[in-house]
């Protein structure tokens, strides 16, 4: 298999954690699994903005190295951020972001939703990690891990499939419905369908790729719901169901519930269609906890939204 393209943002005042990523890095290089590039490979006379735009369209793996540093810069956040977070989400690359410097990022930063390393997002250099060539260790391993699913957005194992919804199954085409005006009401319901279909597929993929102690159960019970059953061992430890329809509160949204009972009537949350900047989004506008959240959601943002509300329990 040919060596997975890598490309690290990063601020140029943790260019110190930055030498120490390559180190740990290295043995990956040698064996053929990434092939890095840096900034630092730029040549007197290089137009610097061309060159790192080319690196970053050629990257199969995009690497955030995160600090205060980082968020606070607006080439690493507008431009280069910006840039990996659209190929993420058009399957084109895998973005991973690397918290280095403890910072708020989770809440505020749009790759917030995305699985971070090492472990839960703990930042490398936090009390968190005493030995930080363990921190560094875990964060090799899970960019080698990366480059072995690469290109095709799917869990290749039980951690992976945990972390992001997979895309074995060939997905719904996006609809073009976006940056307009206004919406009829079959732009909504088109949008609304689309996204159930998108977020369906993304839980059978992932189901699917689970392995080890892990095993799971995807039925599609009908064209407006689906159930997702997790066991480890053999003991069931999540259950979901995921509908259109149901009562009057969900009847004009996607409805979940943390069941695999495929009920329509109860919810624990739902994401009704609404527009955002001249585009069809959803939002949970009442969540189990009986408040608003804000967030505005593609349809793919919202399968990996929903997949994590669902592994949360494990």
């Amino acid at each position: 298999m040919a060596a997975k393209s890598l490309f690290v943002s990063y601020s140029h005042k943790d260019t110190q954690h930055l030498e120490t990523l390559k180190t740990h890095l290295k043995p990956l290089e040698r064996a053929n699994s990434i092939s890095p590039w840096f900034d630092h490979y730029l040549i007197p006379g290089d137009d610097i903005d061309t060159k790192v735009a080319e690196a970053l369209e050629k990257a199969d793996i995009i690497v955030l190295l995160v600090s205060s540093d980082f968020l606070a810069s607006d080439y690493c956040y507008t431009i280069e951020m910006k840039r990996a977070l659209q190929r993420h989400d058009n399957g084109e690359a895998r973005v991973v972001p690397v918290i280095v410097r403890d910072c708020v990022w989770k809440t505020t930063a749009p790759f917030g939703r995305l699985a971070a390393l090492p472990t839960d997002g703990n930042a490398v250099m936090s009390l968190h990690w005493p030995d930080k060539d363990e921190a560094w260790r875990i964060v090799a391993e899970g960019i080698h891990k990366a480059a072995g699913v690469s290109g095709q957005r799917s869990a290749a194992s039980p951690a992976e499939a945990i972390a992001s919804p997979g895309a074995q199954k060939q997905m719904p085409t996006a609809l073009p419905v976006k940056r307009k005006n206004s919406f009829t009401d079959k732009d909504r319901d088109d949008f609304k369908n689309f996204a159930f279909e998108q977020i369906a597929r993304r839980f059978e993929a992932s189901i699917e790729a689970l392995e080890a102690d892990l095993s799971g159960n995807f039925r599609q019970l009908d064209a407006n719901r689906f159930t997702a059953t997790i066991y480890a061992h053999g003991k069931k430890v999540a259950g979901f169901t995921v509908f259109m329809g149901g009562d009057s509160f969900t009847s004009d949204a996607i409805g979940w519930h943390t069941s695999d009972s495929g009920a329509t009537g109860t919810y624990n949350g739902r994401l009704a269609v609404q527009v955002g900047d001249g585009e069809l989004v959803l939002s949970e506008t009442l969540n189990m906890f009986g408040t608003n959240d804000e967030r505005q959601l593609s349809a793919d943002e919202a399968s990996e939204y929903l997949w994590h509300r669902f592994v949360d329990r494990l």
